[in-house]
């Protein structure tokens, strides 16, 4: 494994153990939901890169309210993209790291709005490939039921960069809770 890679392993381990003590803290609420599927584009279109879709099963995370900042993790994650060369890929994430700040949150915390960063890493298609890599950074906004100390998250909308693999581009994407998006398509 190169050297880079392990240390953007650790650093994500590093914040998780670092928030792990604040549990005992009533400023603390815990972010849950059973996972997401998410849709959006990447610009500019000219590569296998340009539209992307994922499914992430059980997101988990922690938040601190005084300040609205938090962590969150997911254990599974499938992505597929595809392009302007009719090319599609697919593939699993097994790390899954995001980082954010809302800045902004109304409605008793059911709205938000602030910066972000994730990571996803650790992805298999064929076999395990240790150079693979998504990292995005920008804003989202979304909804999410808030109680107490839980929040479920519902929706999403990211505006931001993505890098994929070394290749960099701007993106807007929009991510619904699993169960919501089941619920919709019933009813």
């Amino acid at each position: 494994m190169k050297r880079k890679h392990i240390k953007i392993i650790l650093f994500f381990v590093l914040i998780s153990v670092a928030a792990m003590p604040v549990f005992g803290n009533d400023d603390i609420s815990i972010n849950f939901n059973f996972g997401n599927f998410g849709f959006g584009g990447n610009f500019p279109l000219n590569d296998d890169y340009a539209f992307q879709a994922s499914v992430a099963l059980v997101n988990i995370g922690v938040e601190y309210r005084s300040l609205n900042a938090g962590v969150e993790f997911s254990p599974f994650s499938i992505f597929a993209w595809g392009g302007d060369n009719n090319n599609s890929i697919t593939d699993f994430s097994l790390l899954n790291f995001k980082v954010y700040w809302n800045v902004l949150t109304t409605f008793n915390g059911s709205f938000y709005f602030g910066p972000f960063a994730s990571v996803n890493y650790m992805f298999i298609g064929e076999s395990l490939d240790w150079d693979k890599y998504v990292f995005s950074a920008g804003a989202h906004a979304g909804f999410r039921f808030s109680s107490g100390s839980w929040n479920y998250n519902i929706a999403t909308v990211e505006v931001g960069y993505n890098n994929i693999n070394g290749s960099g581009k701007y993106y807007v994407g929009a991510k619904i809770d699993l169960i919501s998006l089941f619920l919709m398509l019933y009813w």
